[in-house]
C-alpha cells in the first residue's frame, strides 16, 4: 500500500525537546516553535503531486469524518471541510512553514535533499520516499507519525502502490496467469512487500522496515481514500484530476483563491 506520512528528525526533535503532537493543535503549535528556533519546520516542494502528498494527510486528519466519506463518495470532493484544509496549508505557506524560499524547491528530489540534510525538520511525503532518505543520508536518523485530528484520531490516506495483468493475445496465456495467480498469493506478496521495505496493505502481512513497520502502526488501522483518486474517478476523462494538477500550485502564489480552484473542480465533478 501506497501512503503518506510526516517523517521527522529525530536527533533534531531531541535536541530541542520536540515531542510528537498527540493532537492537530499541538501539531500547529510545534510548527510555530520549530520556525522560531530558525529552522524550517516542512520541506515541502511547489509541485502539484509533492503539494498532494502533504494536503491528503492534512485532509484527513483536519476532518476524519469527512475523509471516510471519499471511501463511497457520499461526500462531494470539493466539500467545506477539502476547501479548509486546502485553505489551512495555505496559511501554513504563507507563515513560512514550508521555508521562506519554497517556491524554488521544484520536485521531490530537492524536498528529499532538504530533508535528509537537516534543513527541515519535518516533511510530508510518500511511504516510497523512506528509501530515498536512507540513500541520501545513511546516517539520518528519522521516524513517521501520521498527524493526529484534534480528538487524536490518526490514519493513512491509501491507495494500492501497483498492479498487473495479462495480455489476452499472449502467446503464453496459461502460463501468464498461472504467474498473476502467483503473485496475488500470500506467498508472493509477502515477497513483493518484504524485498521493497513497503507499508503492507494487510495485517496478515508484516512489513520488513522499521520504518514501515512505524508508518502502519500510526494510522491506527484507519485508511482513508485518496482524495485525487476520487477525482479522477467520478469526472470525465479525469478531467478534474488533470485541472487540480494544473493549478492546484496557482493558490499558493495567488494566482487563484481557493474556493476558485475548487469551484472549478466542482463543475466537472460528476
Amino acid at each position: 500500500m501506497d501512503t503518506r506520512t510526516c517523517y521527522y528528525n529525530k536527533t533534531m526533535f531531541e535536541e530541542n525537546g520536540w515531542k510528537i503532537p498527540s493532537t492537530f493543535s499541538e501539531f500547529e503549535a510545534l510548527l510555530a516553535e520549530i520556525k522560531g528556533k530558525g529552522i524550517t519546520p516542512l520541506s515541502q516542494a511547489y509541485d502539484s503531486w509533492c503539494m498532494l502528498f502533504a494536503y491528503e494527510p492534512i485532509l484527513a486528519t483536519y476532518n476524519p469524518e469527512y475523509s471516510a466519506g471519499l471511501q463511497d463518495y457520499s461526500v462531494k470532493t470539493t466539500d467545506a471541510p477539502a476547501r479548509e484544509a486546502m485553505a489551512k496549508m495555505v496559511e501554513w505557506a504563507d507563515a513560512g512553514y514550508f521555508g521562506d524560499n519554497w517556491f524554488g524547491v521544484l520536485d521531490s528530489s530537492n524536498q528529499s535533499l532538504a530533508f535528509t540534510t537537516g534543513k527541515a525538520a519535518m516533511t510530508l511525503a510518500g511511504s516510497w520516499d523512506a528509501a530515498t532518505f536512507s540513500m541520501n543520508n545513511p546516517d539520518l536518523d528519522f521516524g513517521a507519525f501520521a498527524i493526529p485530528s484534534e480528538d487524536g484520531t490518526t490514519g493513512l490516506v491509501g491507495t494500492a502502490s501497483c498492479g498487473y495483468s495479462v495480455n489476452a493475445d499472449s502467446k503464453n496465456l496459461e502460463a501468464a496467469k498461472t504467474f498473476a495467480n502467483f503473485c496475488a498469493t500470500k506467498e508472493a506478496q509477502t515477497i513483493w512487500v518484504q524485498s521493497q521495505g513497503a507499508v503492507s496493505g494487510t495485517t496478515e502481512i508484516e512489513a520488513s522496515s522499521e520504518i514501515a513497520k512505524e508508518i502502519s502502526e500510526s494510522g491506527k488501522g484507519n485508511v482513508y481514500r485518496s482524495w485525487q483518486n476520487v477525482l479522477s474517478s467520478y469526472s470525465e476523462g479525469g478531467e478534474a484530476s488533470n485541472l487540480w494538477a494544473d493549478d492546484f500550485p496557482k493558490i499558493f502564489s495567488k494566482e487563484m483563491t481557493v474556493d476558485e480552484l475548487m469551484d472549478e473542480i466542482a463543475a466537472c465533478m460528476e
